[in-house]
């Protein structure tokens, strides 16, 4: 019975990270075939399609509730990670006790901002070995390869409007919750230079989606370690990524990535037999990054600087700290961040471009410190481990955390659902057994 159930829960897993990639792509295409139009609006039958996600998560919580009533105990063993999520969790709860309170905002608020946490505790409660491990891993990259591909060629070779035909807008670069997504996405004058999404919901999204694929082909590579392909597939695979990183304009993800390149690289090597290679590299990567954008004016403003945007994220983010400052409690749940502007609007939602100020703008700096208290709990966890699994968790973590500095990346559930499975399996599987 027990058995039974523990495949049942990793079963369904295995179903919600093979179709997160292609989540926002089919609730779009299958939105317009319910309401026959992609310019107007999404229905209610939108809204159930997509809370699929949810549900099924909802589904797996209750075999792990049932799997503990029949076992009669917890099925693992905490680690000061799970306790210090579990906190935060809290904080986020109760923050209504001292903040504002409003029902739909609180909703799309713990939707948002935890329920990639619940997964992680479902994922803790799978019995997990080498065989499992690698399957999950191979769903995600094999996932990850079809969007990668679609990408590309979407980008490359397919008519600029082709995504029109599965319900986008007709527009560039007008995102407006609870409508349909724009067919493509653009920057420059005249939003002329698209910037690459695939199926995700956006350049942004899409970078901090590549972010994890990156972590674990570069972990698969550093350890040569084998999920049953060819190892040049790994790098085939990681030069498609990079490709797609580059072609989102996405500014944060690619310092989430060059940092958690550099970090994680430093913290894995012999400096003193592979000193004078790493610095070999570090030179050759800034000689092309100054020989491209500091030599040609055009790329630097439209690529590199985009001086009105830069601003913005600048601006956004005093005001952010203004907030805090004025509110160290927090405003409530659903007050700040991309739900305030799903509830309240455009104009009267708080963007801050910073997922921690939005963090301690909902629920004061409590529940910050707590997040930060995670991060440095999870990253000396990875440091001291030199397995495949830290590496990947430690790089994919670190990278996203660097972007958070400058989107909500971790709103995102398609990125956070999918990091937090990694990062749970990484806490569930002893480093010795690898």
């Amino acid at each position: 019975m027990d058995k039974k159930i523990d495949k049942l829960i990793y079963r369904g897993l295995i179903l919600l990270l093979a179709l997160l990639p292609f989540h926002a792509f089919f609730k779009t295409w299958f939105s317009s075939l319910l309401t026959e139009t992609n310019i107007d609006y999404l229905s209610l039958g939108s809204f159930v399609i997509g809370s699929w996600k949810e549900i099924l998560i909802a589904c797996l919580l209750v075999l792990v509730l049932i799997k503990i009533l029949h076992e009669k105990k917890w099925p693992f063993h905490f680690h000061k990670v799970d306790i210090v999520l579990l906190a935060f969790s809290l904080i986020l709860l109760i923050s209504p006790l001292w903040n504002k309170f409003d029902l739909a905002a609180y909703f799309w608020a713990l939707k948002t901002n935890l329920a990639f946490v619940l997964l992680y505790f479902i994922i803790r409660s799978i019995a997990w070995d080498r065989k499992r491990i690698d399957l999950v891993m191979q769903v995600i990259l094999g996932s990850a390869l079809i969007v990668i591909v679609f990408g590309l060629i979407l980008y490359f070779f397919l008519p600029k409007d082709f995504l029109q035909n599965f319900g986008y807008t007709p527009y560039i670069s007008s995102y407006v919750d609870e409508k349909p997504l724009p067919f493509v996405h653009g920057m420059g004058e005249e939003l002329a230079i698209p910037r690459l999404a695939s199926t995700l919901s956006g350049p942004n999204q899409f970078g901090s989606y590549l972010l994890i694929i990156l972590g674990i082909v570069f972990a698969s590579i550093f350890h040569k370690y084998n999920l049953g392909k060819r190892k040049a597939q790994y790098f085939e695979l990681f030069l498609g990524a990079l490709a797609c990183l580059v072609l989102t304009f996405s500014r944060a993800a690619w310092l989430g990535f060059l940092g958690a390149a550099l970090i994680v690289f430093l913290s894995r090597i012999d400096l003193k037999k592979q000193g004078k290679q790493l610095l070999l590299i570090i030179v050759c990567l800034l000689a092309v990054t100054f020989t491209i954008f500091l030599g040609n004016t055009g790329l630097r403003q439209d690529y590199l600087l985009r001086l009105s945007s830069t601003m913005g994220h600048y601006e956004q983010t005093l005001e952010g700290l203004e907030i805090v400052k004025e509110n160290p409690w927090g405003l409530g749940m659903g007050q700040a961040g991309p739900v305030s502007r799903r509830i309240y609007g455009e104009e009267a939602g708080i963007i801050s471009e910073n997922w921690y100020l939005q963090i301690a703008q909902e629920a004061g700096l409590v529940a910050l410190l707590l997040w930060f208290a995670f991060l440095y709990l999870a990253f000396k966890d990875y440091w001291r481990q030199n397995t495949f699994l830290a590496t990947a968790s430690f790089f994919l973590l670190l990278a996203i955390s660097i972007d958070a500095l400058f989107l909500h990346a971790w709103t995102d559930s398609v990125t956070a659902l999918i990091a937090f499975s990694v990062i749970g399996i990484s806490f569930s599987f002893a480093p010795e057994s690898e």
